[in-house]
């Protein structure tokens, strides 16, 4: 062999080399080796069917990364449109916000306010393709996402490769709904509290004024401290409205509180 294909062939090697590893990491997404489309057709669909709103992962308010959610008394009518992500490897087996196990290779997803749990149809805008999931965890928690589906459900759906994907999510039944057999809750905003009546006296008049507020009281609770509460309510919806506003007008640190 001669001293300059000698040194052609040596140049080709990390070449090779690179198309091989490239090649090999086309098979892969996040660490995740790809399904066959053999198995990935054998999948099915999540089957809707009645299942009771879960002990965990319901509350009607919660917190995450600064930012608060609401969650929805019934999936009935629900609809959205927007982006759709993918999660697994990181997350397989992990324990969900309805308590049960991860499995990336079942049809599931996680919604930041339906209830868990749901199932939903959602369509991929892209490609058209369509696909049922059931909803048992919360998430995705990044600005202009609205669901991220388990690995085995972006892979029928046909969105690994890109990450994500415009889709369109429609609730299907039949609907749990929270509470359907107890009594009805009570809810107030706490917006203070102080160990002084007279300055918790004082912002209570300028909620007042600032918002016109019904139903204010100051109460003295068993830890000493006035606090300043909007309620009772029995509508959340109005609560959170309530709340709403609360904010807008600058009392960051209100909150709902739940009898």
């Amino acid at each position: 062999m001669s001293a300059s294909l000698s040194s052609r062939i040596i140049k080709l090697i990390p070449l090779a080399l690179c198309l091989m590893l490239c090649s090999c990491a086309s098979q892969h997404y996040h660490g995740v080796a790809a399904i066959s489309k053999k198995k990935l057709a054998q999948i099915k669909n999540a089957r809707p069917h009645f299942e009771p709103q879960s002990k965990y992962g319901n509350p009607d308010t919660y917190v995450t990364r600064g930012k608060r959610y609401y969650t929805l008394q019934s999936a009935k009518g629900f609809t959205q449109e927007g982006i759709a992500s993918w999660y697994g490897p990181g997350f397989h087996e992990e324990t969900t916000a309805n308590g049960e196990k991860f499995d990336m290779y079942s049809m599931s997803a996680a919604h930041k306010t339906l209830p868990l749990p749901s199932y939903v149809e959602v369509k991929n805008l892209n490609n058209q393709k369509t696909i049922i999931v059931r909803v048992n965890d919360r998430g995705p928690f990044y600005d202009g996402r609205i669901i991220d589906l388990s690995y085995v459900a972006a892979a029928k759906l046909g969105m690994l490769n890109p990450g994500t994907a415009p889709v369109q999510i429609k609730a299907l039944g039949p609907f749990n709904t929270r509470n359907a057999h107890h009594s009805p809750k009570q809810y107030k905003i706490q917006f203070a509290a102080f160990k002084s009546k007279q300055k918790a006296q004082a912002l209570m008049e300028k909620i007042s004024e600032d918002s016109g507020f019904s139903a204010l009281r100051l109460d003295k609770n068993p830890h000493g401290y006035y606090v300043i509460q909007a309620g009772p309510y029995s509508d959340i919806d109005k609560v959170r409205k309530i709340h709403q506003q609360g904010l807008y007008l600058g009392y960051k640190n209100s909150y709902i509180l739940q009898k």
